[in-house]
C-alpha cells in the first residue's frame, strides 16, 4: 500500500516466518507467502501474498487507532464525572485579530456536561472509523487489482486506442529504455483506470477483480461465496454513504442489505436512528481481516495448484520428518 496520510502511523507491524522454520506450525501465523519460482504467469501471486501481511497491519492499525480515541473518550466520561465543582472543561478555538490568530475559550463546561458531553461523542467517532475503515479496504481491493493487472495487463489494453500502449508492452523488456517507457504509459493508463473504476460500487470492482484474476473460493469454505463478500462489502458501503452524507436515519437499502446479510451480525431497521457504536466497527474489522484471509488462501491454493488441507499436511510431514531427525542425531562427544 502506497504511502499516506493513513498510513502513517502503524500500530500494528507483521513478522515473516520462513516456510522452512518449524515454527511456522507453532506460531500463530496469519498469512502464507507464496514462493512462484520462476514462473512468469505466478509471479502476481507470490507478490500479492507477500503484500497480504502489510495490508493486515495497515487494517489492524487503523482499527486500533480508532479503538484507543474511544477509549479515551469512555476515560474522559469517568473523569468528568468525579471533576470537582471549582473546575471546568474549557474548549479553545483559533479566532483572529489584526491579522494574528489566536487562542480564545469557545465553550466552558461543568464536570457533569463534560461527562454528556464524551458520551455522546462516541457514536460519532464510531461513524468516521467505519468510513475510515471503508477506506482502507478500498485502497486494499485496488491495489490487490493493480498487482493482478500489472503481470497480466490485456484487459486494459483492448481496442484500437491503446495499440501504442500494446507496442510498448511487446517491446518492454529489449533495452532499459523500452523498460521505462513501457512503465510510465502503464502507470498512466493504470490511474486513469482507477479513477474512473472509484465511481463504480467497491462491490463490483472486487467481483471484477476476482473473476479476472480467475480466483476460486477457498476449497475448505462451505458457508459463504463470492456473492456474499460482495454483498458485505455493498453493506459497509452503504452505511459509510449515510454516515459520510450526514444522514440521521437507517434508509431502506441498508435495512435490506442487513436483512439478507447476517454475516457482519448486526441489524439496522428502516427509519431507526443511525446510530453506530464500537461493535459496528468492530464487525467492519473483522469482516476486512476475514477477507484477507480468503484471498490469502484462494491465492496459495491457486499457486500451488492444491487444497490448503493438502497443503497443511504436507507442511505438518515436513516438521514431523525434521524433528525425527534431529532427535536421532548422535550428540556431538566432548573435546
Amino acid at each position: 500500500m502506497k504511502p499516506s496520510f493513513r498510513t502513517r502511523v502503524r500500530l500494528e507491524e507483521h513478522h515473516r516466518i520462513a516456510m522452512s522454520d518449524p515454527a511456522i506450525l507453532r506460531e500463530p501465523v496469519t498469512n502464507i507467502i507464496y514462493d512462484p519460482g520462476d514462473a512468469p504467469e505466478k509471479q502476481w501471486i507470490g507478490r500479492m501474498t507477500e503484500k497480504l501481511g502489510d495490508w493486515r497491519a495497515v487494517s489492524r492499525s487503523a482499527y486500533i487507532r480508532w479503538a484507543l480515541i474511544i477509549n479515551a473518550a469512555h476515560v474522559s466520561e469517568g473523569y468528568y464525572k468525579a471533576l470537582p465543582k471549582d473546575r471546568a472543561l474549557i474548549v479553545h478555538a483559533a479566532r483572529g485579530m489584526d491579522g494574528e490568530l489566536y487562542q480564545t475559550p469557545m465553550k466552558q463546561y461543568d464536570g457533569p456536561t463534560a461527562a454528556g458531553a464524551y458520551r455522546e461523542i462516541i457514536p460519532t467517532i464510531a461513524g468516521y472509523a467505519i468510513a475510515d475503515l471503508y477506506g482502507v479496504l478500498e485502497e486494499i481491493i485496488f491495489d490487490a487489482y493493480e498487482i493482478f493487472l500489472s503481470h497480466s495487463p490485456a484487459p486494459l489494453m483492448e481496442g484500437a486506442e491503446y495499440r501504442d500502449l500494446r507496442r510498448l508492452y511487446a517491446r518492454r523488456n529489449e533495452s532499459e529504455g523500452d523498460r521505462e517507457a513501457w512503465e510510465t504509459a502503464w502507470s498512466q493508463r493504470f490511474d486513469h483506470w482507477r479513477r474512473k473504476r472509484t465511481y463504480d460500487p467497491l462491490h463490483r470492482v472486487f467481483v471484477g477483480f476476482f473473476n479476472t484474476a480467475a480466483l476460486k473460493r477457498p476449497s475448505e469454505y462451505v458457508l459463504t461465496d463470492l456473492s456474499d463478500w460482495a454483498r458485505t462489502i455493498e453493506t459497509v458501503a452503504e452505511l459509510r454513504h449515510l454516515l459520510t452524507h450526514g444522514e440521521g436515519t437507517v434508509n431502506a437499502k441498508l435495512a435490506e442489505l442487513c436483512a439478507n446479510d447476517p454475516s457482519l451480525v448486526w441489524v439496522f431497521k428502516e427509519g431507526e436512528e443511525l446510530k453506530p457504536t464500537l461493535f459496528h466497527l468492530q464487525a467492519v474489522e473483522y469482516f476486512i481481516e476475514q477477507l484477507l484471509t480468503t484471498l490469502n488462501t484462494s491465492l496459495v491454493e491457486k499457486g500451488w495448484g492444491r487444497t490448503m488441507k493438502s497443503i497443511r499436511t504436507s507442511f505438518e510431514a515436513q516438521d514431523k520428518a525434521a524433528r525425527t531427525a534431529t532427535q536421532a542425531k548422535p550428540a556431538t562427544p566432548a573435546q
